[in-house]
């Protein structure tokens, strides 16, 4: 959707170092050959003169190895991982070398093309070369998998649909798998040493090998997850990454997650008591796509018995069992035997002083688990309203229409979506009527001295004086012209405000003139709206050119997949609800696109500044 777009945070371009091959040409790059010198041998024969016999299988093997290595070449058409900046991790297709800013030219599935050098680009194997793997693994006879040995099991398994000696017929349905885990459940941890002391090559071409991300760790603690070691949060989260990249590039059906992967799913769903307490009735198994309540963006699934499904969180299943600072929430040694949880600051600093309780000690573990599952309070505790309920109790005929891409129901955070619910030639006058009636500025950013990469206004209520400032910028008021409350009055009945009295009482205006202008990572906590520690709502519309709205939770590292993407097209209605200020930020990132989109966001201001008239002082508690 859209939302609040105000604090400039610069969009950088993920670049790396420069190529191996710079000035070779695109359709017939450069292979290195072998060294061909060499000292005679002691029957004075050079190293290469061999029989015929020895001759036909060394050429063999040197077409094989050039050819190798040809398929790893960086080339147009090939799908590359990149690699060593900030979007590591994302897969795109190279178009073309461009020989002037000695870069590869890659677009990515969002529709999007960004430049890189060679050292950021590593090409990934093409789908037919699965297929084929997929093809000689079916075709092994059924004997071969008995006669594996459970070490082997535990290492060689493929990823996400193929079959192999790690997964028989009795484990290709998630009941399989079931009765599996029960049997080997006393052999996880042994399973788990076996894979760490398989060879080298081995993690290369099995996803589930041990991920040893801190090795000085090993001795003591690790998170033993479908017989695979995790030695903390980064390492997990490395993992879904690849889990999901399998699942994309396989050609399961319906996105349905298959062998070894369906088996660490279920592993993990295991360790999220919230999830497993809720679940409606048996498991089928898991599947990656789109889910119907959240049409904009992808996300795993629980698919049930009767054929339906809901989604779940893995990042948030990764912080019931690492905290990402801390470490493992429990806490498991070398056998897999628990081990006692960290003591909390509180704890600890007690215990220095010698005046801790032996009750409190004795309750540590059950302590720090609640202090790291902790979410906010449900709606029906605090009473929050959706605006599409609030839609609903008005009776609106388009309350029906509104959708919610982002539903976390944990840390109620919200945002919603309807389509432009207006006639094109009234949200065109619209668009003219801004356009024309708004004294636009572009104020430069304090920290850099450059202008902010858009325009910008900030509008209020009569009576108000506040002004707007965000990442050092002020912006000066204005008031509601009757344009503004024209739109209002077409636009805030779709969201059960119909009474002018529950209007909003600002509006913060973005001119984005063409592609190139941009709002960077942002949440919109000021004090004014004291999104911080209140559920707020802000409300925005889009008019002009289609732009990318995206939502990514606080904690996302760089190169992260976006959590949530939605298309605002002219005219489209975006809300962000509940306390998505205090855990998600959002943007409008640069795209390859010419039109301009101006952005109507509407907010409450609750805590007016001191020289304001509106302003009230907060009582004293």
């Amino acid at each position: 959707m859209t939302a609040v777009e105000e604090k400039d945070d610069s969009v950088k371009m993920a670049e790396s170092e420069p190529p191996v091959n710079a000035g070779s040409r695109v359709e017939d790059p450069p292979i290195l050959e072998e060294d061909q010198s060499a000292e005679k041998t002691d029957h004075g024969k050079e190293p290469n003169e061999k029989t015929d016999a020895e001759a036909m299988p060394a050429a063999e093997d040197a077409a094989a190895a050039k050819s190798k290595q040809a398929d790893n070449q960086v080339a147009p058409g090939k799908d590359v991982e990149i690699i060593g900046t900030t979007m590591a991790g994302s897969i795109g297709t190279v178009e073309i070398y461009l020989a002037d800013k000695e870069r590869w030219k890659v677009k990515f599935r969002s529709g999007t093309s960004k430049n890189f050098k060679a050292d950021a680009l590593r090409v990934v194997k093409q789908k037919k070369e699965k297929k084929e793997k997929k093809r000689k693994a079916v075709e092994e006879p059924a004997e071969a998998t008995t006669e594996v040995p459970n070490s082997a099991k535990s290492t060689n398994g493929k990823a996400n649909g193929g079959s192999s000696a790690a997964f028989s017929q009795e484990d290709s349905s998630l009941s399989g798998l079931m009765e599996r885990m029960k049997r080997e459940s006393g052999k996880s941890s042994s399973g788990a040493e076996d894979s760490a002391s398989t060879p080298a090559s081995t993690p290369a071409s099995n996803p589930f090998a041990s991920i040893e991300l801190a090795p000085e760790k090993a001795d003591e603690e690790y998170a033993n997850i479908s017989g695979t070691k995790f030695y903390n949060f980064a390492g997990l989260k490395e993992h879904f990454k690849k889990l999901q990249a399998r699942v994309e590039e396989s050609d399961s059906p319906n996105g349905m997650v298959q062998g070894a992967d369906m088996f660490f799913l279920y592993h993990l769903l295991m360790q999220n008591p919230t999830v497993m307490g809720k679940l409606r009735g048996p498991i089928k198994g898991f599947r990656y796509g789109i889910d119907p309540n959240f049409p904009m963006t992808k996300c795993f699934m629980i698919v049930y018995a009767d054929g339906t499904g809901e989604s779940f969180s893995l990042v948030k299943t990764a912080k019931l069992i690492f905290h990402p600072k801390d470490g493992l929430i429990k806490r498991q040694d070398q056998d897999g035997n628990d081990l006692p949880a960290r003591p909390t600051k509180k704890q600890k600093k007690n215990q220095q002083k010698g005046n801790a309780p032996a009750e409190a000690v004795a309750k540590e573990p059950e302590k720090a688990q609640e202090e790291v599952e902790f979410f906010e309070k449900s709606r029906a505790e605090t009473g929050l309203k959706l605006i599409k309920e609030d839609a609903a109790a008005a009776k609106h005929p388009s309350a029906a229409d509104w959708e919610y891409p982002l539903m976390d129901e944990d840390y109620r955070c919200f945002a919603g979506y309807l389509a432009c619910p207006l006639p094109a030639d009234v949200v065109k006058g619209f668009y003219e009527k801004v356009n024309k009636g708004t004294t636009w500025r572009q104020p430069k950013d304090p920290r850099s001295m450059k202008p902010i990469p858009r325009k910008t206004a900030w509008f209020v209520s009569s009576g108000c004086t506040c002004t707007y400032g965000y990442g050092g910028v002020q912006v000066e008021p204005q008031e509601y012209p009757p344009w503004m409350l024209e739109i209002m009055e077409a636009y805030m009945p779709f969201c059960g405000l119909s009474d002018r009295a529950c209007w909003p009482n600002s509006c913060n205006l973005n001119l984005y003139e063409d592609g190139g202008m941009s709002v960077g990572w942002h949440a919109d906590d000021e004090k004014l709206f004291e999104g911080r520690y209140n559920d707020i709502r802000i409300i925005s519309v889009s008019l002009g050119q289609t732009r990318t709205f995206e939502l990514l939770t606080m904690d996302a590292e760089d190169g992260e997949r976006i959590g949530h993407k939605m298309k605002l097209t002219n005219g489209d209605i975006c809300t962000m609800e509940g306390l998505t200020q205090k855990y998600y930020k959002h943007r409008v990132g640069k795209e390859a696109i010419l039109g301009p989109r101006i952005n109507l966001t509407w907010r409450w201001v609750t805590s007016h500044k001191q020289d304001c008239p509106r302003h009230v002082p907060k009582k004293k508690t």
